[in-house]
């Protein structure tokens, strides 16, 4: 198991249009692959489930992935939540 901890920094959050980008994204995974908010576990190959998963500016995040490509799937989910704009 892969994880690590990332704080979303855009005043949007994660709403709808890149929610889809993420849920599109983590398709192509071959791993498992889980984000935490705080009591809150989001499966981003769900649009629902982050859709729902209050993700929000400020939202401390946990994202650990288990799988051949784990380390690959955490840090390009990092980096696209990283990189959300508004």
């Amino acid at each position: 198991m892969y994880r690590r901890e990332i704080v979303i920094n855009n005043p949007s959050g994660l709403h709808a249009r890149p929610a889809f980008e993420l849920v599109e994204k983590c398709k192509r995974f071959k791993s498992e692959v889980k984000i935490m908010n705080g009591t809150i576990m989001i499966d981003p190959k769900d649009i629902f489930s982050l859709l729902e998963g209050e993700l929000r500016e400020n939202a401390f995040l946990v994202i650990k992935a288990i799988g051949e490509d784990e380390k690959q799937t955490v840090d390009e989910i990092c980096r696209f939540i990283d990189s959300l704009e508004e």
